[in-house]
């Protein structure tokens, strides 16, 4: 059984390490977009350079362009967050500093929370000026660069989109994943960007014999099959059209599963970053919708 429908079955821990080991690891864009969101960016990098040899990283260029191409919206996010907590944070420091409005709390006290008030603000002046810094080129964003210096897959011409576009479009109709992506993009390409990728991965696997580990970190109906709010695997129908399509297999994997798997034991600064991460991947399919995004119709 497991032969003719192997998505159906979970690879076991041994075949899970020898895939990490062996494959090529191609890095999703949601992956390096939240490189640039989080703090412990860099021990990622760290990692996947002391763990992974580069000839086995690899990215598709729809990947690398949509990387390129949501940075500042990335950016400007994340900084209005920031900008949003610095607003919340000075409204709380000029209530409590009313003696009109708190005259039981002493002066001690008093002094004791503007000091910690000011070193939150200090920190989300570092975050701002962090992010900011991205807009250019960053230390971070130049390891990436360097990191996959000669690692990124041809694009396809535009005829080829299009066609790709139409069959998104058919694959959405028939609950075949992956299709459109609904994040309100009015960018054709963005829309259609998961077909793309996956498309091109595809390529690379046939044409190069290559074993593929992708790793995401978005976990939605696209790529895993989700019951009761919980990823239950890699979508079963992905996997089976790869390796119809390519002779290869293919391992799907989040980015805190990958480091995970790749650091034993762990420091603090590692265990920082897997919860970091792990903060990332979204639950938010209920039971019904899941098993409708769940289940392909026949083609």
């Amino acid at each position: 059984m497991k032969k003719h429908f192997p998505g159906f079955y979970t690879y076991t821990k041994h075949e899970q390490k020898e895939l990490i080991g062996k494959s090529t690891i191609v890095l999703g864009a949601s992956v390096l977009l939240d490189l640039l969101k989080i703090s412990y960016g860099n021990v990622f990098l760290d990692i996947v350079s002391k763990k992974i040899e580069k000839d086995r990283l690899w990215l598709p260029y729809d990947t690398a362009w949509l990387y390129h191409e949501r940075i500042a919206t990335i950016v400007d996010e994340q900084v209005k967050n920031v900008d949003s907590a610095a607003t919340a944070l000075n409204r709380l420091k000029d209530n409590f500093s009313d003696n009109g409005q708190h005259p039981y709390i002493s002066d001690t006290l008093k002094v004791d929370f503007d000091k910690m008030m000011n070193k939150i603000k200090d920190a989300l002046d570092k975050d701002r000026n962090f992010l900011l810094g991205h807009l250019n080129n960053s230390s971070l964003r130049s390891r990436i660069d360097e990191l996959f210096q000669g690692r990124i897959g041809e694009p396809y011409e535009q005829n080829q989109l299009e066609q790709l576009y139409q069959e998104s479009e058919e694959r959405h109709k028939q609950r075949r994943h992956p299709s459109i992506d609904f994040s309100g993009s009015k960018n054709i390409r963005i829309r259609h960007h998961r077909l793309i990728v996956w498309k091109q991965i595809e390529r690379y696997a046939k044409e190069e014999k290559k074993p593929i580990v992708l790793v995401l970190n978005r976990i939605t109906p696209n790529w895993f099959f989700i019951y009761n709010d919980a990823m239950v695997r890699p979508h079963q129908n992905l996997i089976n059209e790869f390796i119809e399509n390519t002779g290869q297999n293919i391992y799907i994997i989040t980015a805190h599963e990958l480091i995970d798997r790749l650091t034993s034991p762990k420091t603090s600064d590692v265990n920082n970053l897997l919860t970091q991460l792990k903060n990332k991947p979204d639950f938010t399919y209920n039971q019904q919708t899941d098993l409708k995004d769940n289940i392909a119709t026949t083609q």
